[in-house]
């Protein structure tokens, strides 16, 4: 008698049809039942062009707004929030073999943060303190990300979260106080009393759009903010300050 045979080709999805029309048919019939693993589906949609890996420049602003709890045995600092530029490289990989929209990320950027703070009290009878303080860092910024987009396509919308470690390269602090006496007298003092932490480790939310450019080619905008511990402190790590640091960002990059 003929036989019909389903061809392991045949989705797995419409097996279960076929053979219940070869089963009414009273015909021989045999099925060759495909199951696809995640290591396939994985190897498959590489190969259809999703991408293992990819890399990429980027580059944007970062506004930085330190905040710190006044101390009575020293002066602190009460900057403006300063926004400065930052640039760097980035990595990302697929994490899941068959989920390749969860991709681990790292970059590293450079970023040069400058400060400046000024504040004027009175003292004891007709005195009047004038304080500046200027402080600044050079450092390399390392953000560990998870991403997940949120759909598939040429527009990807997607969000990430994580934690950065900024190491400094170099960093300064300078305190000037003028005293001014009886409207006459002025006199001058400069310290470094405050020291730099030896980094900041900061949490990290964004979210971002990339769009498709051409081939492995992508465009990527992104908004993220970050909450740090802070910068500084007076030598002694009992007498540390509380204070806290936000950092919201805007970036754009290219990935290949």
């Amino acid at each position: 008698p003929p036989r019909s045979t389903l061809f392991p080709y045949t989705t797995l999805f419409r097996s279960p049809a076929i053979s219940e029309y070869n089963k009414k048919s009273g015909q021989d019939y045999i099925v060759y039942k495909k199951e696809y693993s995640g290591e396939m589906i994985y190897g498959k949609s590489i190969r259809a062009g999703t991408k293992l890996n990819s890399y990429g420049i980027l580059g944007g602003v970062n506004n930085y707004l330190l905040t710190i709890k006044p101390s009575c045995n020293y002066y602190t600092p009460d900057p403006e929030p300063e926004l400065t530029p930052v640039f760097g490289l980035f990595y990302e990989r697929i994490l899941s073999r068959v989920n390749t929209r969860t991709l681990l990320r790292a970059e590293m950027l450079f970023i040069k943060q400058t400060f400046y703070s000024y504040s004027e009290s009175e003292g004891f009878g007709t005195q009047i303190y004038r304080d500046d303080a200027f402080f600044d860092f050079t450092g390399i910024r390392i953000p560990l990300l998870i991403s997940h987009s949120l759909s598939s396509g040429n527009i990807k919308p997607y969000i990430n979260e994580g934690i950065a470690l900024t190491g400094f390269l170099s960093k300064k602090y300078i305190h000037i106080r003028e005293t001014e006496i009886y409207s006459t007298e002025i006199t001058t003092r400069e310290d470094s009393d405050l020291k730099y932490l030896p980094g900041e480790l900061t949490l990290l939310l964004g979210t971002g759009i990339k769009f498709k450019i051409s081939g492995r080619l992508e465009a990527d905008i992104q908004g993220r903010i970050e909450l740090g511990h802070g910068l500084l402190y007076p030598g002694k790590e009992a007498d540390k300050p509380k204070q806290y640091s936000v950092q919201p960002a805007f970036l754009v990059g290219i990935s290949f």
